[in-house]
């Protein structure tokens, strides 16, 4: 989706063994002083992403199992060149103090349920272009982490381990410097059921699984429990969770109970 000049936010989406995975790349707003302004355009840009139905008004990363943000996010260093250059050997120490980021998803509650891996690496902006050890000095503009990689995982059954994160240096023809996220997520098949099986009632026992609805009826009565109205295969346990607005609220509520079943 593009929203200005050259920025904007591209996704591409796929199931594998039953999971849906959502890779969102996206160049941001850039400039000193507009970490919220970049924000506020990753969400426009999710609720623009046109990969669902069109009653969906949910964004796209609420319904994928593994999401990943990558790409220039141009995030800054809220310092000034000159001021910290001669610290630059020691950026990944001063995140707190001074990364637009870190200040947006820990103080202000931006991506929520999204995690980045600490960084090990230099900052991928502003280099030279031919060279490794150079930054240059563009109206003060700061040595900065603009290009991040976040990840979220809805489907909270995964193991993930974190391998490695860090920058391509080698990478030449851009003030920019790439960086790549290895990770391994071990996804329980046995976890796997049809979402058919269900609603046969000569097949009551398939153990376990996560099932994805697009869209049931839930009726409430006057004890505030809920009833779904569909048939399915007995005994049924099931667990609804609800998402609050991706880039509002990092609020999530789960309800784990026996419901009735008409």
């Amino acid at each position: 989706m593009n929203l200005i000049g050259n920025k904007g936010a591209l996704m591409l989406k796929f199931s594998l063994y039953e999971r849906t995975f959502s890779f969102i790349n996206c160049h941001l707003v850039a400039g000193v002083d507009k970490g919220t302004q970049r924000c506020d355009m990753m969400g426009t840009a999710l609720r623009g992403i046109d990969v669902q139905k069109p009653q969906d008004k949910f964004e796209p990363d609420a319904s994928a199992d593994y999401n990943f943000i990558m790409g220039d996010l141009n995030m800054r260093f809220k310092a000034k060149f000159s001021d910290f250059i001669e610290f630059v050997d020691y950026a990944k120490d001063y995140m707190k103090e001074y990364d637009e980021l870190y200040e947006q998803r820990n103080l202000l509650n931006r991506f929520p349920g999204y995690h980045e891996e600490p960084i090990e690496f230099m900052p991928t902006y502003k280099r030279d272009s031919i060279s490794n050890g150079v930054y240059i000095n563009k109206k003060e503009q700061c040595p900065s982490f603009t290009d991040r990689i976040l990840f979220k995982a809805n489907d909270r059954t995964v193991d993930v381990q974190y391998n490695k994160y860090q920058c391509r240096d080698e990478i030449y023809g851009s003030d920019h410097r790439p960086v790549y996220l290895d990770l391994n997520l071990k996804l329980n098949q046995d976890m796997l059921i049809e979402p058919q099986l269900l609603f046969n009632p000569e097949t009551p026992e398939q153990g376990s699984g996560l099932i994805n609805f697009d869209f049931f009826k839930l009726t409430f009565d006057k004890a505030g429990l809920f009833t779904i109205k569909k048939k399915w295969a007995m005994p049924l346990f099931v667990q609804l969770e609800f998402r609050a607005d991706w880039l509002c609220n990092n609020a999530m509520s789960f309800e784990k109970r026996i419901i009735g079943i008409e």
